[in-house]
């Protein structure tokens, strides 16, 4: 039964850690992303332009990415919640 990853308190919350400096990661990332295509733009680079396209794509695969790691991080902690707080009779 220590083998099971859901009841070891330890592993959940190395693993919270973890996807916690993900999601700061990735937000951080795509904030940056957002504010070099804004700043290109008001430097009148063109919307459709090689660079502003591939800054687009970069923002979307982050902001997938930020919310798979919210999500990852909101199971884990439901997981702690519910699989090791005792219930109260």
């Amino acid at each position: 039964m220590a083998d099971d990853w859901r009841k070891d308190r330890d592993h959940i919350d190395m693993r919270l850690i973890k996807n916690r400096r993900w999601v700061a990661y990735f937000g951080l990332l795509g904030s940056m992303t957002a504010i070099v295509q804004h700043e290109l733009v008001v430097q009148g680079y063109e919307a459709r332009s090689a660079l502003m396209n591939i800054l687009k794509a970069a923002g979307d695969i982050l902001v997938l990415e930020l919310n798979q790691s919210s999500v990852r991080t909101h199971w884990a902690c439901i997981c702690l919640e519910i699989r090791l707080t005792p219930c109260i009779n």
